[in-house]
């Protein structure tokens, strides 16, 4: 897209916009010990191949006149040697808007390190080295420093990485159980519970393997279609196996009681895939790349989840099934007087339902009408996540790890090196 391409001519011009903040706090922030200790660490960070290069009151310039020249070192270009020469030094920094609630705060006690990564070449495990490194560096800082911690792109992703981990491995066996729960209750029958349970796992581990054979990751999208599929493809298999009941309640043998089912159910299920495969298709025309990828990824589990059923179903059923005549169970004669109870006063009140279901969808269309839309990352996590926190500690002391970036072009080379056009960017 032309934003993106836009993005990629910045990083090529000007170089990488991903900053991870090293948040130091302590009351004696710039004591000599402790500055000379920082002063190490930055050098241990710009030697780190993933890093392109710093900003912090180590490298920005420190403009002044002295005896009619002027000198640009860094504002700890040496370290200040008394409480005075630091007061100096605290409030000629706070006076440039480079520095101030951007690399040191307001009362001088909270100084932040901007960290420029270097755009990523493989994508695996990047976050996690780049993490782990600066970790070794913040723990070497920790004993002389009040509080010291770093926070950037990469530690956000990696927790969001770790919460969608967490997620599939506790909701996956909760929804594999619920469905065994409700199967077992329902049905009653050993092929009735263990039919859709190896379908559908058939279905999530073939997608989860041909995912990582094309290349495709999981994210916050594309990690709800295991969900997805144990939920939408049980469906199927319930509608056949329940009919390869009705069959043998009638006293076919397994072989014809599949043959009924099929007959029966055939058409229905492969009308239920279709009409389900084409309305996650219709997503596909969504110009953003993680939609797409979750279309791709959905229709692609969908299109498994019918093969192994219609592949896998009759086969089990032909040689797992039940023999027999099936007794109705209590259990299903109260289903049938419950729903057609439920029936029966919805017919009777007719024009009740229909005027409570017209002013139930009106009500709807109107809240609906004020729905927001939010694309903030931090959403993904709790509040009370570590990254969360410590994002919070930048914003309040600081100026936050969002960056906004105006880039101006003027076409012709030495644009800004006139003194008209600089007074232009000036009143921009």
């Amino acid at each position: 897209s032309p934003a993106q391409q836009q993005h990629q001519e910045s990083i090529d011009t000007f170089g990488s916009d991903s900053v991870i903040i090293l948040y130091v706090r302590d009351d004696e922030l710039f004591a000599p010990q402790r500055i000379e200790a920082l002063r190490s660490a930055v050098k241990r960070i710009q030697d780190l191949r993933c890093v392109s290069h710093t900003r912090s009151l180590f490298d920005v310039p420190h403009l002044r006149e002295v005896d009619e020249f002027i000198h640009n070192q860094p504002f700890l270009d040496k370290t200040p040697a008394t409480p005075a020469e630091a007061e100096a030094l605290v409030e000629a920094a706070l006076a440039s808007p480079f520095v101030r609630n951007n690399l040191l705060s307001d009362d001088g006690k909270v100084m932040a390190i901007n960290i420029y990564i270097r755009p990523r070449v493989d994508e695996l495990r990047f976050d996690e080295r780049v993490t782990r490194s600066l970790d070794a560096v913040t723990r070497e800082l920790e004993p002389m420093f009040d509080e010291v911690f770093h926070v950037g792109a990469p530690e956000v992703r990696r927790a969001i990485s770790q919460t969608i981990w967490d997620e599939m491995l506790t909701i996956g066996p909760l929804s594999v159980g619920l469905l065994f729960l409700t199967l077992a209750l329902v049905l009653r029958q050993f092929s009735g519970v263990l039919i859709p349970l190896l379908t559908a796992s058939l279905s999530v581990v073939w997608t989860l393997g041909l995912m990582a054979a094309v290349g495709l990751s999981i994210n916050v999208m594309t990690a709800i279609v295991p969900i997805l599929l144990i939920v939408i493809g049980s469906t199927e298999d319930i509608h056949l196996i329940s009919e390869y009941y009705s069959g043998i309640g009638r006293g076919y043998s397994r072989r014809r009681a599949v043959q009924h089912m099929i007959r029966r159910m055939g058409l229905a299920i492969t009308l239920t895939f279709v009409t389900s495969f084409l309305g996650f298709l219709a997503l596909g025309f969504n110009p953003i790349q993680l939609v797409r990828e979750f279309v791709l990824v959905a229709t692609t589990g969908l299109a498994i989840s019918f093969l192994v059923t219609v592949l896998a179903v009759p086969l089990l059923l032909r040689y797992l099934g039940e023999t027999g005549l099936l007794k109705r169970r209590p259990h299903a004669k109260a289903h049938s007087r419950h729903s057609l109870r439920i029936a029966g006063v919805a017919l009777a009140h007719r024009r009740a339902v229909l005027v409570g279901s017209a002013l139930f969808i009106a009500l709807s269309v109107y809240f609906a009408s004020g729905i927001r839309v939010n694309n903030n990352i931090m959403d993904y996590l709790d509040e009370d996540t570590l990254v969360s926190q410590q994002i919070t500690r930048v914003q309040q002391d600081l100026s936050g790890l969002e960056t906004f970036n105006i880039i101006v072009d003027g076409h012709v080379e030495g644009t800004f090196q006139r003194v008209r056009y600089l007074e232009e960017l000036q009143k921009l």
